[in-house]
């Protein structure tokens, strides 16, 4: 369940909120706001995208872009492309600047903004710094749509934490490393 909560609820974290927990409400006999079409989406890990045979290590492998083209022309509203998970905890460096420049490939083919995933199982804010500076230097503004803070915690214990590690610790790690990023990301830390 935690699992479940962590990858569909999408919270912004500003420094008035972070202290107060979320809570929704759902009722079963009203329906409630309509879900985006940009909902839909697609993740995908920390590794470089496929890139042509020939030509500089930044460029994305024109079929996959047009992969993406294709997925995008479906909706009205862009789809969602997010770009972490399970490699974006065990990341111990910022990617390269060809693999940022392939973000922005991703963008300038799609229009989609991008969510980035950065690493909280390190709880080194200073590599989270990095990877938020990179993605200002490399990947145009309009790309980022937000930034995304750790992944599956519920998947760290025996890899990352001990086996009992609970939500109750997760929460305060989050919201430190959190507080202390949120003045320098573009739009809401998720």
């Amino acid at each position: 369940m935690f699992r479940s909560l962590c990858a569909i609820l999408f919270i912004s974290i500003s420094p008035s909120a972070m202290a107060a927990p979320a809570v929704a409400t759902v009722e079963a006999g009203k329906p409630g706001p309509e879900i985006p079409k940009s909902f839909m989406g697609l993740s995908r890990e920390w590794r470089v995208f496929v890139a042509p045979d020939e030509g500089p290590p930044s460029a994305v492998h024109p079929t996959y872009l047009q992969l993406l083209k294709n997925l995008c022309a479906f909706n009205d509203a862009p789809l969602c492309i997010r770009v972490g998970g399970n490699s974006a905890d065990g990341i111990k460096e910022s990617p390269s600047p060809d693999r940022w420049k392939q973000m922005g490939e991703v963008f300038k083919a799609t229009r989609t903004p991008l969510i980035i995933n950065i690493n909280l199982a390190r709880e080194d804010v200073e590599l989270d710094k990095a990877m938020i500076n990179d993605a200002h230097k490399y990947v145009p503004k309009e790309a980022i749509a937000t930034f995304e803070l750790g992944n599956e915690p519920d998947g760290w214990a025996n890899r990352y934490r001990p086996a009992d590690y609970t939500f109750e610790q997760y929460l305060p790690v989050f919201n430190r490393i959190a507080k202390e990023l949120v003045h320098v990301t573009i739009g809401p830390l998720v």
